[in-house]
């Protein structure tokens, strides 16, 4: 009986796009413009998409679209990974899926696959320097565990120094799920791959308690028109830590958004954070996920892959 000598992630690094439509964008590829008067120029085509129905099951399918948003002004769809496991058996040098029916075969089975998936933002803690201001979780996910598990991050507890996000009032990363196996092939895709999603939040922003309103700075002159900093359900950064008492250029600075920029506000406000970075700092989210099948005798495999997501 061929034995598992070594795991791996496929891809080992995605890209998830935060959003808060509970559709996520369908796949879709780069093609050259097939056009007469294209210039070269590249467009994108739908390509083959997996949908995950109630049971954790995915049903794929072609798209006959491409929808970034559920309408003109309507929330953005997010885009939402999905990572397979990849093994090397002793019989062959070519690294192939693994499949819950060839892991069965070898004495394994779901429940004794597990991935254990972190996740954190950074962002705060490297403007501050202090880890008191990051927010992270790690959880494990068995491969019989289908459910949707949500990634609540708080921040750690230092000696001396307050904690960013509370305990009591964590900030939603994000999903991972386990995908639920069986065989069989539907438009290419081999159904009885065992797989994990990925879905990331849905890019909020976050305050303390101070942060509510503010003159708003493209009021005209003489206006006393205000707008709202921190949606009031959001305002629940603890008011003691370091990077809600940091000032920077007279004005509340964002751990990150997904929109891509923070509205300025008067100095006496606090700073924000979010559960996603903008795109200027590549360490502000990410997430490892490390696959392992148990006890050697589901196979005896050591992972020597390592998967990383990072949310823009």
């Amino acid at each position: 009986m061929p034995r598992l000598v070594a795991l791996y992630v496929l891809p080992p690094f995605a890209i998830a796009r935060l959003g808060a439509s509970g559709t996520p964008v369908d796949a879709f590829e780069w093609i050259e413009n097939p056009a007469t008067h294209g210039a070269g120029r590249t467009v994108i085509q739908p390509a083959v998409s997996l949908r995950v129905e109630a049971d954790g099951s995915i049903r794929p399918y072609m798209p006959s679209v491409m929808l970034f948003r559920d309408g003109p002004g309507q929330k953005i769809r997010p885009t939402t990974p999905f990572f397979e496991l990849w093994g090397r058996f002793d019989d062959s040098d070519e690294i192939q899926p693994v499949t819950a029916t060839r892991l069965e075969a070898i004495g394994g089975s779901l429940g004794r696959v597990s991935w254990r998936v972190r996740a954190a933002n950074l962002k705060a803690a490297r403007r501050t320097k202090s880890p008191a201001d990051a927010f992270g979780t790690e959880v494990t996910v068995r491969g019989n565990q289908h459910a949707p598990v949500p990634l609540l991050a708080v921040s750690p507890n230092v000696p001396g120094a307050a904690p960013l996000v509370l305990a009591s009032a964590p900030i939603l990363l994000g999903r991972v799920q386990a995908i639920r196996p069986y065989p069989g092939n539907e438009l290419g895709v081999d159904l009885d791959v065992i797989r994990l999603r990925f879905t990331p939040g849905a890019g909020e922003v976050f305050g303390p308690p101070a942060a509510t309103v503010a003159a708003d700075p493209d009021a005209p002159t003489g206006s006393i028109r205000q707008y709202e900093i921190v949606p009031e359900r959001n305002r629940i950064l603890n008011g003691e830590a370091g990077w809600t008492k940091t000032h920077l250029h007279n004005s509340a600075q964002c751990a990150g958004t997904s929109r891509g920029s923070c509205a300025a506000a008067p100095r006496k406000v606090s700073r924000l954070a979010s559960e996603g970075p903008r795109g200027d700092d590549s360490a502000a989210q990410a997430a490892t996920l490390v696959p392992s099948v148990g006890r050697p005798a589901a196979g005896g495999a050591r992972c020597t892959g390592l998967a990383a997501l990072y949310a823009r």
